[in-house]
């Protein structure tokens, strides 16, 4: 009878203290984890951004094999989601709530069994690639608040590993692209250009090349000048942020000519790096992203120019794109 009643005081008094802490600790806490990621911004930005890429830093799905990931519509951007059902942790989802494009990504995780909380990601430059950082801010409801440290230790540690796995993921994608194409030093070959210029929208671009080039062709034709070169798209800017290009549809011509209605593009005679690529030429975007890994690795910054010469005709291979020839220019 003495030991059940000493028993008992015992667990009156943890009782007490379990209370005493709920009312003392605060329900939230917040959880940050860095790491400098040794590729550049747009890369690791793109990774965390397209969330049907998330199975490059989600820690728990790798943790828990029960997990099952659905990437929801969109998953690039303001919006994107995904959710995950799981035997051992239960449901949820992650939803980009906000974006600084390149800079920063605020989402919302709502759990089934918790209280919701926030997070954000941030992507800065850093001596040694991108110094990224990944922190959340959750909340629990009384009295299991007096468990937060531990959800914060778990939680810290995935977030850490996750990082780790992006840092992996990164290596691996300028790997790949680096050894999938022959980056070539060459002389941009054309000084000239018959072009139309214009801001367009990145879901214009096929239609403004193909709109334009009819009209500096039957130029060019009225005025008897044969071109010195195939065909080009030459872009001045790159605008992910708000998905606009400053473009031109050009011909290459072998001297520099007024023309009402047109513009007349002079380029010096330069170097630039040079890939051949043999495809579909609205699928250039693995080509362009091995030229950006290696401006990177060569410490040299983005090229004010980027010239594709489409040196193919598709209709000479129809059915055939690994016949279609596209040379991709950076300038230097």
């Amino acid at each position: 009878m003495k030991f059940l009643k000493t028993v008992g005081i015992i667990l009156l008094i943890l009782l007490l203290l379990f209370l005493a802490l709920s009312f003392i600790m605060p329900k939230e806490y917040t959880v940050s984890k860095s790491r400098t990621i040794d590729a550049p911004r747009s890369l690791v930005f793109g990774k965390v951004n397209d969330l049907s890429q998330n199975a490059a830093w989600n820690y728990w799905a790798v943790m828990d094999t029960t997990m099952k990931v659905t990437v929801g519509k969109p998953s690039i951007g303001k919006g994107g989601n995904y959710s995950w059902t799981s035997e051992k942790m239960g449901s949820g989802t992650y939803t980009t709530t906000d974006l600084v494009h390149g800079d920063q990504i605020d989402l919302k995780m709502e759990f089934e069994s918790f209280p919701p909380g926030t997070g954000t990601w941030t992507f800065e430059d850093a001596d040694k690639g991108t110094e990224v950082n990944w922190s959340f801010n959750g909340s629990s409801k009384w009295p299991m608040n007096v468990f937060n440290f531990i959800g914060k230790s778990a939680l810290g540690k995935s977030f850490k590993n996750g990082l780790e796995m992006l840092d992996k993921s990164c290596q691996s994608d300028m790997s790949k692209a680096l050894k999938k194409y022959d980056i070539k030093s060459v002389e941009f070959p054309y000084t000239s250009f018959l072009a139309k210029k214009g801001k367009v929208e990145f879901a214009e671009i096929e239609k403004f090349y193909q709109n334009n080039l009819r009209s500096i062709y039957s130029e060019l034709l009225d005025r008897r000048m044969d071109p010195v070169g195939q065909p080009c798209a030459l872009f001045f800017t790159w605008d992910e942020a708000h998905t606009m290009t400053d473009m031109a549809a050009g011909i290459p011509i072998d001297q520099s000519i007024d023309v009402d209605g047109f513009d007349n593009i002079n380029i010096e005679n330069t170097e630039a790096f040079m890939i051949e690529y043999y495809g579909d030429p609205a699928m250039t975007i693995d080509a362009h992203m091995a030229m950006d890994y290696h401006l990177y690795k060569e410490g040299l910054d983005p090229s004010d120019l980027v010239v594709e010469e489409y040196v193919t005709d598709p209709t000479e291979f129809p059915g055939e794109p690994n016949k279609w020839l596209t040379k991709i220019y950076y300038q230097k």
